[in-house]
Formats: C-alpha cells, structure tokens, sequence
C-alpha cells in the first residue's frame, strides 16, 4: 500500500505472489519496479514494515512441523507448536502415539517404519519444514537422522544427551553421512529455561523453533537469546 513519502498516489495497492512476481494492482500508472525493489523475500519472514513510504504487508508461508515420535514429549510440542502457527505432521510407528487422540490438530500422520516412511517423505521436504527427532531410543533416533540430515528441511533438532547425539553422529558419519550435514541439525535443542517437566521442555524447544522461524537466520536467533544453550547442553546449530 501506497503512502504519502513514496511520491506515488496516495492508496494505490500492488500484489506479488511468493516469489516476488507481480500478480495484481490498483493503481492508474503502475509502478510495479519501484514497489518491487524494496521487496524482501518471503523465505526471510520479514515483518510489516515501511520502506521509502510504501508499506509492505507480508503474507508469510505457514511452517510445517514434522514431528517423528508421538511420546510424551512430542504430545506436549505439538500442542504448543500448534497454538503458535505451525502445521503439524506426526509420524510414529505405533497406531495409537500418532493418532488423533494425541494429536488433535496435527494434518498429517504417519504410521509405519521409521526409516522407510522417511525415505518416501524426504524428497516432499522443504525449507519450510522443520523437523524434530523424539523418538523412544537410540536406533531409531539413529534412523530418523539418517534419513533426515541431508534434506532440505530447514531446521532439523533431536533431543537427547551428549554423549548420545555424539555416538549417533559418530555412527553417521562412519555410513557416509558428510560432517557438513550433522554441523546443522541442533542436538540437543531447545533453550535453556532451566526445564524440569515435560511442559516446560516442549517450551524451551518451541522457543527455538519460533525463534528460528520468526527471525529468519540462525544468527539473528542466537544473538535475541544470551542464555544460548540447550537444557540438556549447548546447541550451537543455526537455523537454515
């Protein structure tokens, strides 16, 4: 939308689709390459804002939460990931922890192997999706990752200790996953609340996921938070 400082018509309005390409105007002279320059792309999620008096009203793409492992944990993250904006997909491989008893509002569920339901799900993956490992044990956290750290996704964590995520990248590493992909996924993750139950660890890892969707680098999330370590440890890893 037109304003005053932008030395166009007062109320003239202009429409670009995600890629930044002009869809639509209001306007008697259009001046389509000058409201496009102060364009930002959507994959920064930047804020309303006004640029040369014209004011730009971002609709963002909403961020799909893939969440593998319907546990205690991932109830508690997909119901408060839910109310913040995301989509949520659960997948499991047990019926009853991705079913819609557990996940009211989840849009998508995935029951079967881990590893295989992965493999066929990857290629659908986006940088608009984030991904979190939550699942009940080593192996299969091991699996989840495996198929998940060299996808497009743009955020990847898995919860656990230390000395786990380093057995597990270790084990990665050694069938041929490249370092350079492990260096991303933020394990463990969320941030460090001071957590001690099950509600107030699916905060610290909502945290960091609306962080890392709402101000679009890794870098700008981990300057907004001092305290930039994990309740299990340091993470460290920047969003995509």
């Amino acid at each position: 939308m037109i304003g005053e400082a932008a030395d166009l018509p007062l109320g003239d309005r202009y429409l670009f689709d995600a890629a930044g390409t002009p869809v639509l105007c209001l306007a008697q002279s259009p001046a389509w390459k000058q409201v496009a320059d102060q364009l930002v792309p959507l994959s920064s999620r930047p804020q309303s804002a006004t640029r040369a008096g014209i004011a730009y009203l971002p609709s963002l793409p909403r961020v799909t939460l893939l969440l593998v492992g319907g546990g205690h944990v991932g109830q508690a993250v997909g119901r408060l990931a839910s109310e913040v904006g995301f989509d949520i997909w659960v997948m499991d491989d047990r019926d009853k922890f991705a079913g819609p008893e557990r996940f009211p509002t989840a849009s998508r569920r995935f029951v079967g192997d881990i590893g295989t339901t992965l493999r066929d799900l990857a290629p659908a993956l986006t940088r608009s999706s984030f991904a979190l490992i939550l699942t009940r044990g080593h192996s299969h956290d091991e699996e989840a990752l495996y198929h998940l750290a060299g996808t497009a996704c743009g955020y990847i964590g898995m919860i656990g200790s230390k000395r786990k995520i380093r057995m597990i990248f270790d084990d990665l590493i050694a069938k041929g996953i490249p370092q350079e992909a492990l260096e991303r996924v933020h394990a463990p993750l969320g941030y460090n609340i001071g957590s001690q139950t099950v509600p107030e660890i699916a905060v610290s890892i909502v945290s960091e996921l609306i962080a890392c969707r709402n101000l679009g680098s890794g870098e700008a999330a981990r300057e907004s938070w001092a305290s930039g370590q994990s309740h299990h440890g340091t993470h460290g890893k920047g969003c995509r």
